[in-house]
């Protein structure tokens, strides 16, 4: 999940290095000393990008353009953009991906405590199970709708917990329902 949240960020931050590398190598002019011109090819604006990206660039290199305002202002422009806006959105897509892993983790620890209380049940006998779930048993009971819109109806149990709590110096037993129409008990 989280490759694939920075495998998108590549993608984007890619285009706008290549979309800024070329702008920046096509208003660059002809250039006598190749290694004094940081932007004079594809190849060379890209590296040079990417360094300025790190923080270990410079923004030399107008002086070899045609336009040196414009080349200067485009370089301004490509660390603001890659330096605030897509740091930023990486963030808040990792944001994201972290609150979906949380919200999963939630419903799959109901499912287990589910499971688990199931199989305590189970270990139960008979009479005493019986005599538990007497008049906590409700069919039909609609909790919804079914993914191509049916009522969903259900048997479904009211489960009652009960913990015990200190509280000032006394016990106390604090009632806790699952069954959201029930006051918990006091």
């Amino acid at each position: 999940m989280i490759l694939q949240d920075v495998v998108r960020f590549l993608l984007v931050y890619v285009v706008f290095l290549l979309g800024f590398a070329s702008a920046l190598s096509a208003l660059t002019s002809q250039c006598l000393a190749p290694g004094r011109c940081p932007y004079h090819s594809m190849g060379s604006a890209s590296g040079s990008l990417f360094k300025l990206t790190l923080g270990l660039g410079d923004l030399s290199g107008p002086e070899h353009s045609k336009f040196p305002v414009f080349f200067l202002l485009l370089l301004i422009t490509y660390v603001i953009l890659t330096s605030v806006l897509l740091l930023n959105m990486l963030i808040a897509i990792m944001t994201q991906t972290v609150n979906m892993a949380f919200s999963r983790n939630e419903k799959i620890w109901r499912v287990q405590r589910a499971v688990t209380i199931l199989d305590l049940e189970r270990c139960l006998p008979e009479a005493w199970r019986w005599w538990l779930q007497e008049g906590k048993i409700h069919s039909n009971l609609e909790v919804g709708l079914t993914p191509s819109q049916e009522r969903d109806l259900r048997t479904c149990l009211r489960v009652n917990e009960r913990r015990q709590a200190r509280a000032a110096g006394r016990n106390q037993v604090m009632g806790i329902s699952e069954d959201p129409t029930v006051p918990p008990d006091p």
